[in-house]
């Protein structure tokens, strides 16, 4: 339901923009809709009905389960005759065809997690677009005849005439009879706001650290290999962890080969080294962090994450990949990150160590061998 007032406020940002193409991807994420498809066409409606009359594009996405919606959507494009871009139709086929049989990309290569693309699942679904683009630039050019008034809707449109009034509306037909506890920010509640969120993702990540470890130690932790562009994998890592660096804190990233295909699990290699770069984080103040790779003389290959943080007293570091180990009691956290990283490691028949010096910092790094199912 909230497409219906951020299509308003964020794409058209309350009428100051008119866009000349709208896509509408929402075929994974509204399973949840109670409306059941009604939003959506609504939505759809909604911004055919616009004055600039821009052109409506649908794109269905997909989960790593081969599973989105277009049964239940595709209606709404048959209906009002628009052109439709299937990410699933694209890629799923090929999922499960050997390489060199047809085979262009693999599953751990488009997915990040199970719900969400990586970069080259994000580039795979523009590709589309520019595809479909491409081709009707290249067709003869069709007249608009669709008269929205006098086509029904196919799942409904009680949703079309929704709009975002509050206290920065213009428009006459709202009225602010008093702003009420509105009138000013209550800071002291936003303090609480703000603490309970944090806390939330602690509870979120606990959990899930938790269910990890479970699936680790009972051995029914699902590791995929596929060959990955590790270089691509470390560029996307160190572009994502870079915003998050302390103010005094810079990241390095170090990459052992010019151009690596590494047979590995894309998801959990990027968990390990995510798990690492976060653990150091929590732990340095100022300096740097540097994560890297290099090549073994045997094939394998080094990952390592080194920071200039507190560092770890040597009677400390025997334990460390232990559950509930805390070097800093008054750093967030269980001490569950590392025992879920030897868990992986071993798992994927590699190997994982720390070398510290307290006061000076710490070098964690973990042996993997290329793999490929």
């Amino acid at each position: 339901e909230l497409g219906m007032i951020r299509y308003e406020r964020d794409v058209c940002r309350d009428g100051s923009v008119t866009p000349d193409i709208v896509v509408v991807e929402f075929a994974v994420n509204d399973e949840g809709d109670e409306t059941k498809g009604v939003c959506y066409e609504s939505l759809v409606r909604k911004i055919l009905a616009a004055k600039n009359k821009p052109a409506v594009i649908l794109l269905f996405a997909v989960f790593a389960n081969d599973w989105n919606l277009q049964e239940r959507l595709g209606v709404v494009g048959e209906r009002y005759h628009l052109p439709m871009v299937s990410t699933r139709d694209c890629v799923v086929e090929q999922f499960y065809r050997k390489a060199g049989e047809g085979k262009v990309v693999t599953k751990n290569q488009f997915f990040y997690d199970c719900f969400h693309p990586t970069n080259i699942g994000h580039q795979i679904m523009s590709d589309g677009l520019v595809y479909l683009m491409q081709e009707v630039d290249s067709s003869p050019m069709d007249e608009d005849t669709l008269d929205l008034a006098a086509v029904p809707a196919v799942i409904g449109d009680a949703f079309e005439q929704v709009w975002l009034y509050d206290r920065n509306s213009q428009e006459d037909t709202v009225k602010i009879v008093s702003p009420g506890d509105f009138a000013d920010t209550d800071e002291e509640r936003m303090s609480y706001y703000e603490i309970i969120k944090a806390n939330n993702q602690l509870l979120m990540q606990l959990i899930n650290d938790i269910l990890d470890l479970s699936k680790i130690e009972a051995d029914a932790i699902k590791i995929s290999y596929a060959p990955i562009d590790l270089n691509e994998m470390m560029d996307t890592t160190y572009a994502s962890v870079k915003p998050r660096m302390p103010k005094d804190v810079k990241l390095i990233l170090e990459k052992g080969l010019d151009s690596c295909t590494f047979g590995t699990d894309y998801i959990r290699l990027l968990q390990l080294v995510n798990n690492l770069v976060n653990n150091a984080i929590k732990n340095t103040k100022k300096g740097s962090i540097t994560m890297g790779y290099k090549a073994l003389e045997d094939g394998r290959l080094n990952f390592y994450v080194k920071d200039t943080g507190q560092g770890i007293a040597e009677e400390q570091l025997q334990n460390l990949f232990n559950r509930f180990v805390k070097v800093n009691d008054y750093v967030e956290g269980i001490g569950l990150g590392l025992a879920i990283c030897k868990g992986l490691v071993t798992k994927m028949g590699g190997s994982i160590r720390v070398e510290s010096q307290l006061g000076e910092g710490s070098t964690f790094s973990f042996i993997l061998p290329s793999r490929e199912e």
